[in-house]
């Protein structure tokens, strides 16, 4: 009995330890998002030229209702070479147990605030480096339970 039940012991520990290394290995690069997402969306996230004049959020969110009617807020940083970024977010009613299915869509859009430009979009259900989030805080399961 004493047998089975260490290598019972054996090999949920290995399991476990394999679920711990994989958890903290995502996060280890994950940790790194906001220099990994500058160099990965560049394009998006800078602007081609900063100017004096900024145009007015309320503009700029009504230029970008029209193409995206889901983007709800805006995201804007200090940094004057940033672009704003809007957020869109559709929530899946369906039932489900995966962190892909939580939503129909999420995106964000960059628009450059001073041209009132889309600059781009980046869909965050397939984006590798929000995918490490999700891996690290869920196990790329769903967000229902204690977790919510």
């Amino acid at each position: 009995m004493r047998k089975i039940l260490n290598k019972i012991h054996l090999w949920f520990g290995l399991v476990t330890g394999l679920v711990v290394f994989i958890s903290m290995l995502d996060a280890s690069i994950f940790v790194w998002e906001e220099e990994l997402s500058a160099w990965y969306h560049k394009d998006k996230i800078f602007v081609p030229q900063v100017k004096n004049t900024i145009l007015p959020l309320d503009s700029l969110y009504k230029s970008i209702r029209i193409k995206h009617p889901l983007a709800d807020y805006a995201i804007i940083d200090h940094d004057p070479k940033k672009s704003y970024v809007f957020t869109s977010y559709e929530e899946n009613t369906v039932s489900h147990w995966t962190a892909a299915s939580d939503c129909k869509s999420y995106s964000n859009i960059y628009i450059n605030q001073y041209t009132g430009k889309e600059l781009g979009e980046v869909n965050l259900r397939y984006d590798w480096i929000f995918d490490l989030r999700v891996l690290h805080e869920n196990l790329l399961l769903t967000y229902d339970g204690l977790a919510s």
